[in-house]
């Protein structure tokens, strides 16, 4: 939409009939992962508190700290001053478009004379860069800390595992002396460490798909992309599980024997 606005010393006025045509559409919550939009219309954005800084967005960057005024069309002609327009966007996707809306901003920017770079002024293009810079850094970290922790966790059922086969060798190989074949003897082990691998994995999913409903304050979809991560577990766990197996048998299995 494009709202026509002129300014003096003190307000920037926007047309009444514009607005109320088409109101202009802002974020209703200072929360970060909220996605609901309110109307903003000249009887309307008085009580509505975000709606100030929502319009002074509109503004060029050097006019944002004067009071706005909605006049009638006469009224408006009546204002000496050149008429400048403001255009506003809005996409499906913020992510999809990312790339235009920069070039966007930055024009902007360097048409105001403030240069492309001039990041931190206000609106949704500078709180989506600053969010985007905070999330990736708590990303890393929790992808990071992940990582160790499923190595910890691994990495204890396997020794404590294989810190038990010395105990399991004589009933292994009691079983191997009274006839049990080798491939008999295989198949328990991967059904006995798969159920020590199975039950605190899945612990572990569950924790997860719960502890994610914390961060419904901050992030819009924090189950986004979660095969992802979830991914990764499974091949990294599984790698444990398969080497643990292939020790413990390397242990118990008295191979002269076969």
């Amino acid at each position: 939409m494009t709202y026509q606005q002129k300014h003096d010393s003190k307000n920037i006025y926007y047309l009444t009939s514009e607005f109320e045509a088409h109101p202009l559409l802002a974020k209703a919550s200072s929360n970060i992962a909220s996605t609901k939009v309110t109307k903003i219309t000249p009887s309307t954005y008085k009580e509505y508190s975000p709606s100030a800084s929502a319009l002074q967005e509109l503004a060029p960057f050097k006019q944002r700290d004067l009071a706005v005024k909605f006049v009638s069309a006469s009224a408006f002609a009546a204002i000496p001053g050149t008429t400048s327009t403001a255009t506003t966007y809005r996409v499906k996707s913020f992510d999809d478009n990312y790339q235009a809306i920069a070039a966007l901003v930055k024009a902007d920017r360097k048409a105001q004379g403030m240069g492309e770079q001039a990041y931190g002024l206000s609106g949704k293009f500078d709180s989506y860069e600053v969010a985007n810079a905070l999330f990736s850094g708590m990303e890393f970290m929790g992808f990071f800390l992940g990582i160790a922790f499923l190595a910890m966790l691994a990495s204890t059922l396997m020794f404590k595992i294989l810190s038990g086969a010395a105990y399991d060798q004589v009933r292994y190989l009691m079983l191997q002396k009274i006839g049990t074949r080798p491939s008999v003897l295989k198949h328990s082990i991967r059904q006995e460490i798969g159920a020590l691998f199975l039950l605190p994995g899945i612990v572990g999913v569950v924790h997860v798909l719960f502890g994610l409903q914390l961060f419904k304050a901050l992030m819009v979809n924090p189950y986004a992309n979660l095969w992802l991560p979830f991914g990764i577990f499974i091949v990294l766990y599984g790698i444990y599980y398969f080497l643990t197996v292939w020790l413990y048998q390397g242990i118990v299995i008295d191979k002269e024997l076969n």
